[in-house]
């Protein structure tokens, strides 16, 4: 007697690919898409007081802000130092 379990196997694993793959590519927007483009290279930080720069760095890598948190946290790339800021911040990413 000849058992199809391994065939069954198989479908259904390329099943849970395909449908990944699709709930993948569809949930990305251009903004999601341009984040993960953007892990690892360094950004321009900037904080702000009353309309005018307070503070000002080139993070490191990335940055990253904890969920459910208003703090920005990042490495400095001048100092090598751990850098936290909350308030009013403009994150750009420097091109290469």
């Amino acid at each position: 007697m000849r058992t199809n379990g391994p065939r069954v196997v198989r479908a259904i694993f390329a099943w849970i690919l395909i449908i990944g793959v699709i709930y993948y590519c569809s949930g990305c927007t251009d903004a999601e898409n341009a984040a993960r483009a953007s892990r690892g290279k360094d950004h321009r930080v900037r904080l702000y007081s009353g309309g005018n720069v307070v503070g000002e760095w080139t993070s490191q890598g990335h940055t990253r802000s904890p969920e459910g948190s208003s703090v920005l946290v990042f490495k400095d790339k001048a100092s090598g130092l751990y850098v936290k800021v909350r308030g009013t911040i403009a994150i750009e990413q420097i091109k290469e």
